[in-house]
C-alpha cells in the first residue's frame, strides 16, 4: 500500500480492508472523514495533553540542557586557552630558575577550573537523560 496523494480513506487492493492512514483504525466501523484523529483538538493543546505539547516541552528541556552544555564547553575551552598562553608564556621567560608562588596557584586554578566545567557539563546531559521526577534527577 502506497499513499502518494489524495485523502486519508485506504483501501487494501489484496482483500479490500478498508483503513485510516493516519491513525489506521478501520473506516467501516465508524471512522469516516469526521473522526477526531483528522480534527486539531484545541482543547488538548490547551490542556497540555497534546503530542505538540509535549513535543514542544520536550524541545524546551533539550534546549535548557543544551545551551547550559555549550556554554560550559566554550567556558572550558576559554580555560584550556588560558592555561595554554599562561604556560607559553612562562617557558618564554625563564629569566628565574624559581618559580613564582603566585604563578602556581594561577596555574592551578585554571586546572580546577577546568575540571569543574567539564563535570558542570556532563551534568546537563546527565540531567537531560535522566527520568523526569526521579530521586536522582531532583538532587541535580
Amino acid at each position: 500500500i502506497e499513499k502518494n496523494q489524495g485523502c486519508n480513506h485506504m483501501t487494501c487492493q489484496r482483500c479490500n480492508y478498508e483503513f485510516c492512514w493516519l491513525c489506521m483504525a478501520d473506516w467501516k466501523k465508524g471512522h469516516g472523514y469526521n473522526s477526531s484523529c483528522n480534527k486539531f483538538d484545541l482543547e488538548r493543546v490547551k490542556k497540555g495533553n497534546s503530542d505538540l505539547s509535549r513535543a514542544q516541552e520536550e524541545l524546551g528541556r533539550y534546549l535548557h540542557c543544551y545551551n547550559r552544555f555549550h556554554s560550559h564547553t566554550v567556558g572550558q575551552t576559554f580555560a584550556e586557552d588560558q592555561l595554554k598562553a599562561f604556560l607559553k608564556r612562562n617557558k618564554e621567560n625563564v629569566s628565574s630558575t624559581v618559580e613564582k608562588p603566585e604563578d602556581r596557584v594561577f596555574q592551578n586554578a585554571l586546572r580546577q577550573l577546568i575540571e569543574c566545567r567539564r563535570v558542570l557539563r556532563y551534568s546537563y546531559a546527565v540531567a537531560y537523560f535522566m527520568k523526569t521526577g526521579s530521586p536522582k534527577k531532583r538532587a541535580l
